[in-house]
């Protein structure tokens, strides 16, 4: 069983990475309780007439979140995450390489991918694009039809699915056989199977041609050297491909032109946007490793080479795949379990740090019903923690005209107080030092009904005459009072913001998550 040992100790650090943050990896945005919100209501009411490529996630975050909470669905995001890179352990020593090439090769893919694993649909497509990348590069061409079915079951869990069909078009032109153009059109056409035909695909292309989400979402921006992990991603793809180039000119190496293509498509999804250097993570660097390192530092062996009995024999695989979801399962159920028993450490509640706990309960006590505004994540969050309220933004469904609406209210740009009264705002819920919040103070009517660490909320006295600020100071969480509300100021005194954000989506990330990233 000496096969089964490195796949299981890149199981173990995964899952140890991933568990003992949990809170990061549920709570690094609003997406996750977006989606629970969103699941409930389709199992209530069916799937929204509105396209939600995620749909089928909602559902089944939903239903993991309704059998063991938060703490159940961070257990089942690291056991996918360490699933998909023990199969890359597999996958790399398969090809040939020793395990003192194949072991730091996988690590260094638990690296790049570690920040970007969180409990939102995203995981999925970091998944699927690993396991179709080692199907792509079976030798066996009947492991192809695992494909199709693969993305019948993509396409109803996230919109990466248009990834997936990248890789297999890269695998089209490098070699168009009949084989491989019907591989894509069978797996083009099994995309279609969700519940909203080809309007799926052109809201996939719309929102991958909106330079909107690539303009205010930070992950959508590109790798920063300031971030230590796309840093490292930076020079280690300045390194790879200075040295693949050298093989290449020397002809001591030459990558299929297939695998050439997905290294390319991979490194240039990355270079456009940070979120995507998981899936080079997951597809191009595996087969930048198989394809670089053997010609350079070891001696390679061939492709189709599965039972040599030194090399991870192939009569072996099954059992080590079964061995690590057995593994796998036993510390999903063992943490799920200590979880629901409320042992520290393995509990995931909602962070009041993080996210506005106490401000939605006191509006929720006092049944306020006035349209609201928040922040992007606390957008998704809102949904969650009170069932059946909505906040101005959805986060799951928006258009550029929403997201600049949003920007311009959250950053209390040029015409902010026109846009509060042409969308009828009667309550906002900010984070205390937010461009907004500071205009708001200076607004005679605007006066702060609750006030905590995390959270300040602000409502329009015209909204309801006797708006209940006693009541709310009665019962010790209001956290306010008249004493210290700020005194009435000119609405057109100069406001000084603590700090003037770049995108909108860092307004509504705290510290703490920002931080997530570099986890």
């Amino acid at each position: 069983m000496r096969s089964v040992g490195p796949p299981a100790l890149i199981a173990i650090v995964v899952s140890i990475v991933l568990m003992t943050s949990s809170t990061a990896l549920t709570q690094s945005d609003g997406d996750l309780f977006a989606h629970i919100a969103l699941g409930r209501d389709i199992l209530r009411v069916g799937a929204p007439a509105s396209v939600t490529p995620a749909w089928g996630s909602a559902v089944v975050l939903a239903a993991l979140h309704r059998r063991g909470g938060l703490s159940l669905i961070a257990v089942c995001v690291a056991w996918l995450a360490a699933c998909t890179h023990a199969w890359l352990m597999l996958f790399i020593a398969r090809r040939g390489m020793p395990l003192h090439a194949a072991l730091p090769a996988a690590m260094l893919s638990v690296v790049f991918a570690a920040s970007h694993w969180l409990a939102r649909p995203h995981a999925v497509t970091i998944a699927a694009s690993a396991l179709l990348i080692a199907l792509l590069e079976w030798p066996d061409r009947r492991a192809w039809l695992a494909i199709p079915p693969l993305f019948l079951l993509w396409a109803n869990l996230h919109g990466g699915w248009s990834y997936g069909l990248i890789l297999v078009a890269c695998y089209v032109v490098a070699r168009p056989t009949w084989p491989s153009l019907m591989l894509l059109v069978a797996s083009a056409l099994a995309t279609l199977t969700t519940p909203y035909g080809t309007q799926l695909h052109r809201t996939v292309l719309q929102t991958l041609r909106d330079p909107t989400i690539a303009r205010v979402i930070n992950e959508y921006q590109p790798p920063s050297v300031h971030n230590p992990q796309d840093l490292l991603f930076l020079v280690t793809l300045a390194i790879s491909t200075v040295v693949l180039l050298r093989a290449m000119l020397r002809q001591a190496s030459r990558p299929p032109l297939a695998a050439l293509l997905v290294i390319l498509v991979s490194a240039a999804a990355a270079l456009r946007a940070g979120r995507n250097i998981s899936l080079f993570a997951v597809t191009g660097w595996p087969l930048l490793v198989v394809y670089l390192v053997p010609h350079s530092s070891i001696t390679p062996s061939p492709v189709t080479s599965w039972s040599s009995p030194a090399r991870w024999p192939f009569a072996r695989d099954t059992v080590n795949a079964i061995a690590l979801l057995v593994f796998a399962a036993l510390v999903a159920g063992g943490a799920r379990a200590a979880g629901l028993a409320g042992v520290p450490g393995f509990t995931t509640p909602v962070s009041p740090a993080r996210f506005p706990v106490g401000a939605l309960q006191a509006l929720q006590r006092d049944h306020q019903s006035a349209p609201l505004l928040t922040t992007w994540a606390w957008s998704g969050y809102v949904p969650y923690a009170w069932p059946g309220r909505r906040a101005l933004f959805n986060p799951l469904n928006f258009t550029p005209a929403d997201v600049h609406a949003l920007g311009t209210l959250l950053r209390a740009q040029p015409g902010w107080r026109r846009a509060l009264d042409s969308l009828d705002i009667r309550l906002a819920v900010l984070p205390p030092d937010s461009p907004l919040a500071d205009a708001l103070r200076a607004e005679p009517a605007w006066p702060v009904w609750y006030r905590d660490p995390t959270a300040i909320v602000f409502q329009r006295q015209s909204a309801l005459p006797n708006a209940p600020l006693a009541s709310a100071v009665a019962t010790g969480r209001a956290g306010c009072s008249a004493g210290t509300r700020p005194p009435p100021t000119a609405p057109s005194r100069q406001i000084r913001f603590r700090h003037e954000p770049q995108h909108v989506s860092g307004v509504h990330e705290s510290e703490a998550q920002t931080s997530d990233r570099c986890r």
